[in-house]
């Protein structure tokens, strides 16, 4: 079974990936436009993550409290595509699948220990993570590059 990594994270600020675009010419930053930045701490003040989101489908504010769980899938299984037949052999997890609001499926491009800190990036179609952790948790040594993961979401 895959472990997880969980915490709750608040929401400190929230902008538009590129507000000048937004700004200048609405109707060719239509898209962008759906797309805003957030920057969170956790609560522990032992991580701290920018992650990109669709608000229009998925609204947040400054000062929304999340809770957020990242499960890496298995070395040996690979998604290549959205199986939904696949993600029901997930038993053991379909209850994270239920339970959190947004759900999106990603993979790790980088990773590494920077200044006794561990990070990763990841993207989700074009919607970037950028992870750092001071923590110490055994589940990060799971984490590999090209490595996919499932990203759950839901306000608290």
């Amino acid at each position: 079974m895959n472990s997880k990594y969980s915490n709750t994270y608040f929401v400190n600020k929230i902008k538009h990936v590129s507000e000048e675009n937004c700004n200048q010419n609405l109707e060719k930053a239509r898209c962008v436009c759906k797309v805003q930045r957030l920057d969170a701490n956790s609560i522990s003040k032992d991580s701290n993550l920018s992650l990109d989101v669709n608000t229009q489908i998925y609204p947040l504010s400054e000062g929304d409290k999340i809770e957020l769980v990242i499960l890496p899938l298995d070395l040996d299984y690979k998604l290549n595509y959205v199986d939904f037949k696949k993600l029901s052999s997930f038993e053991f997890e379909k209850n994270l699948f239920e339970s959190y609001e947004y759900i999106t499926f990603g993979t790790i491009f980088h990773l590494g220990i920077e200044k006794g800190a561990f990070f990763f990036y990841a993207s989700f179609g074009g919607l970037l993570l950028k992870f750092f952790s001071r923590n110490k948790d055994v589940f990060f040594e799971q984490l590999v590059n090209n490595g996919e993961i499932f990203l759950f979401i839901r306000k608290i």
